[in-house]
């Protein structure tokens, strides 16, 4: 997995105070046709608009490769 990759992305938007990796990804038993399962926490006065989490999403399976999915 390109952890650097998923980390430069991430650091670049001050309002994720933490993340992490959970699913099959984080245990070893990801497939093939696993997506990337990410849970991050937002800073406490943060209010993502409409498609925040579309757009990050999105932001991450460009630079890995890899179907995200992202929960808050």
């Amino acid at each position: 997995m390109k952890t650097e990759k998923i980390k430069e992305v991430l650091t670049n938007h001050e309002e994720i105070v933490a993340a992490y990796i959970f699913g099959s990804y984080a245990t070893g038993e990801n497939r093939e046709s696993s997506d990337l399962d990410v849970a991050i926490i937002l800073q406490e006065d943060f209010n993502p608009e409409k498609f925040y989490l579309s757009k990050l999403s999105l932001e991450l399976d460009k630079v890995i490769g890899v179907e995200t999915q992202i929960i808050i």
